[in-house]
């Protein structure tokens, strides 16, 4: 009896963690964006971080590089196309990204122009930020994932703002 008993309790806790494992796997968030693009008919292009920041530190934009700390890869894509309505791709692509558990940063609206910036977090890392630009008829579409801190952003983006000493 004893002997049964412990065969079914180690059966038990076998399943049990086999499903507690499956069900994490189950319910954490991937980075969609890429397909989402694909699902639009709209190319993206991957980029990788060293070409990025070695083309940034040539440029008055080397400032920005901290910002790229933690990024894996950086994808690009741009519809610029008359065939598409891209204000309706933009639209699409954004509430995509909400069901999909990523967290609206900020959202720019103008006359002209709308600008929304989307992050997917993992604990306290973001694993793909987002950034969907749609100007009049044109849409671009960045994204960098990785396992990125929001600490870094937050410190690169106070030193961006401080103000520079003047060159007498």
């Amino acid at each position: 009896m004893k002997k049964y008993l412990i065969i079914a309790i180690t059966c038990f806790t076998i399943t049990s963690v086999g499903l507690s494992k499956n069900s994490l796997k189950t319910y954490k968030a991937e980075p969609v964006f890429s397909k989402l693009l694909e699902n639009e008919g709209i190319e993206s292009y991957k980029i990788p971080t060293f070409l990025v920041r070695y083309a940034l530190s040539f440029s008055d934009t080397r400032e920005i590089i901290p910002l790229l700390q933690g990024t894996h890869s950086i994808k690009f894509a741009t519809s610029n196309n008359g065939d598409k309505d891209n204000k309706l791709i933009y639209n699409k692509i954004c509430n995509n990204l909400d069901l999909s558990n990523y967290q609206n940063l900020i959202s720019v609206v103008d006359a002209k122009s709308n600008i929304s910036i989307k992050a997917l977090f993992d604990n306290e890392y973001i694993r793909e930020v987002v950034i969907i630009i749609y100007d009049e008829d044109a849409l671009t579409a960045i994204s960098m994932t990785g396992k990125i801190n929001p600490k870094n952003i937050v410190n690169s983006i106070n030193k961006l703002n401080k103000p520079k000493p003047d060159n007498i």
